[in-house]
C-alpha cells in the first residue's frame, strides 16, 4: 500500500467517526473513496422503510451533476442485483460477477443507469449493521478504466463496516432535547412549515412509525404521507433519514 493511500484511509476512518455533520461526511467520504479507488461516479443512497418494503432514496453523488441515481430511483425494482442490497450483513458486489457481460449490458439497469452516462463497471457496497440494511455505496467506472480489482473490492469491504457503524449511529441517535424543545419551532418557521406539518415533524422525530403518527394525530395514512412529502420538499430532503439528520444538527453548538 502506498503511503498516500494509508494516510487517506486513516483520514477517512477518522472522519467517519468524528465529523458531526452527517450530510457533509457523506460528501467528504465520497471524495476520499474516489481518491483511493478511482472511478467516474460515486454515490451513497439511504435505505428507507416504507409500507411497500425497502427502497433506496436520498442520493448523495459525486459529481453532483450526473443524474445516475435520480434515474435509478425511477426503475430500481428492475435492478437484477437489488435483492443483494438488503442482506443480513455488509457485502461488496461487483456487477460483473453476477451476470455474463453480454447479458448484463442488456438489462434495464445497465441500459438506463450506465449506458446513457458512459459508465460500464459497477461495484456496490451494501451497508448493514446488526442485520439492518442502512445504505448502499456505489462506484461506477467507464469501460476504458477497467473493472474494479479484487484488492479494491477488499478495501471497500474493510471500509464498509466503519461506514455501516456511522449510518447505524445516525439512524438510531435520539433527537437532541435542545432541538426538540427550544429550536424546533424556529426551524419550522424558517422552513415555512404549517402548524400541522410542525406537529407531524415533532412526532416523526420521536421515532414513531407512520401508523402510530397517524393514530396520534388522527389523520389517514394518505394524508400523513402528503404532509411528509411537503415537509421533505420545504426542508430540501428526500427521506425520513435525511430529515432526522438535518434536525439532529440543530442541537449542536
Amino acid at each position: 500500500m502506498k503511503k498516500n493511500d494509508f494516510l487517506c484511509i486513516n483520514s477517512l476512518i477518522y472522519q467517519i467517526y468524528n465529523e458531526p455533520d452527517f450530510p457533509a461526511l457523506r460528501r467528504q467520504a465520497l471524495e476520499l473513496i474516489q481518491t483511493l479507488i478511482p472511478c467516474a461516479f460515486a454515490s451513497f443512497m439511504t435505505v428507507e422503510r416504507t409500507e411497500a418494503g425497502l427502497t433506496l432514496t436520498d442520493p448523495v453523488c459525486r459529481p453532483e451533476e450526473m443524474a445516475v441515481e435520480q434515474v435509478y430511483m425511477t426503475m430500481q425494482e428492475q435492478d437484477y442485483s437489488r435483492w443483494l442490497m438488503f442482506g443480513s450483513r455488509s457485502q461488496v458486489i461487483r456487477a460483473s460477477d453476477l451476470l455474463p457481460e453480454a447479458e448484463r449490458v442488456q438489462t434495464p439497469y445497465y441500459q438506463q443507469c450506465c449506458a446513457p452516462f458512459g459508465l460500464h463497471y459497477v461495484v456496490d457496497a451494501a451497508l448493514v449493521k446488526q442485520g439492518e440494511s442502512l445504505a448502499v455505496l456505489s462506484l461506477y467506472r467507464k469501460r476504458e478504466q477497467g473493472d474494479f480489482t479484487a484488492d479494491e473490492v477488499f478495501l471497500l469491504q474493510a471500509l464498509s463496516d466503519h461506514l455501516a457503524a456511522r449510518f447505524y449511529a445516525e439512524l438510531h441517535a435520539a433527537p437532541s432535547p435542545a432541538a426538540a424543545d427550544d429550536l424546533l419551532p424556529a426551524f419550522c418557521a424558517a422552513h415555512g412549515l404549517t402548524r400541522r406539518e410542525a406537529q407531524v415533524l415533532a412526532a416523526l422525530l420521536q421515532g414513531e412509525d407512520t401508523a402510530a403518527v397517524s393514530e396520534e394525530l388522527c389523520v389517514s395514512p394518505n394524508t400523513l404521507k402528503k404532509h411528509q412529502q411537503s415537509i421533505y420538499r420545504k426542508c430540501g430532503v428526500s427521506s425520513r433519514a435525511a430529515l432526522d439528520a438535518l434536525c439532529r444538527g440543530l442541537g449542536r453548538e
